[in-house]
């Protein structure tokens, strides 16, 4: 094959790199390729590292904690192309208590997993969260949250589950994200967003801390609902 033909056709280029990374898949026949575009793979992804990406570490400023990082190379790394009709990349980001960090035997009374996805037409900003009551809780107070009119239009899930050291726990889990087209929002704009849902989510951690210190105080239960909610409102 003429090789300029690969610079009149990126795809031809793409999936020659995806087959010959993948020869030795038995499945390679029935795969589906995604191939995208290289030069707009680079331009969304130094949108993502100089823009978005210190957008998350600025929001996280002095609130204790930290950005887990998933492998060498983070965040780079873990930029992933998203299967898109247009060229998008992808990349998720775990909040984690330096104190109290992920594990298999012992976690926090959270859980919360960001998601940039970032294409040359507009970006989304996804959020995870999920909170974690202990059986004694209030099962009246958890039924507050999931009847909350604020939630009505994503409203929360509940589950059930079991700690690590084998006690029961009500998990209650929000999902929900924010973006905009480029033609609407500029670099900036995004970022600004990003740093103001990432301190939201900061202040929900910490409510979920000093209620963590007295499940049964009402006030404090209030105030992590009032966090919830202003988290809701800014979307």
């Amino acid at each position: 094959m003429d090789h300029s033909d690969y610079r009149r056709n990126w795809q031809l280029g793409e999936l020659e790199k995806y087959l010959e990374a993948n020869k030795e898949d038995p499945l390679l026949n029935s795969r589906r390729v995604c191939l995208v575009n290289p030069e707009q793979r680079k331009e969304v992804n130094n949108i993502i590292l100089q823009y978005l990406w210190p957008a998350v570490i600025k929001g996280m400023g002095s609130g204790g904690l930290w950005i887990r990082s998933l492998k060498n190379g983070y965040p780079k790394a873990d930029i992933e192309d998203k299967q898109y009709p247009y060229s998008a990349s992808e990349l998720i980001f775990l909040l984690e208590d330096p104190k109290r960090p992920l594990s298999f035997d012992s976690t926090p009374p959270w859980y919360c997993r960001g998601t940039i996805t970032c294409s040359v037409l507009d970006y989304l900003l996804s959020f995870d969260f999920m909170v974690y009551f202990p059986e004694s809780f209030s099962i009246f107070k958890i039924l507050r949250l999931l009847k909350n009119p604020m939630f009505a239009g994503n409203p929360p899930d509940l589950s059930y589950n079991t700690s690590p050291d084998g006690t029961g726990i009500y998990v209650v889990s929000f999902s929900r994200g924010s973006g905009a087209g480029w033609g609407i929002n500029s670099y900036t704009d995004a970022a600004g967003k990003i740093i103001d849902e990432i301190r939201q989510n900061i202040k929900i951690i910490h409510a979920i801390y000093d209620l963590e210190r007295d499940f049964k105080n009402t006030k404090k239960f209030n105030t992590l609902e009032k966090a919830l909610i202003n988290l809701y409102a800014s979307y």
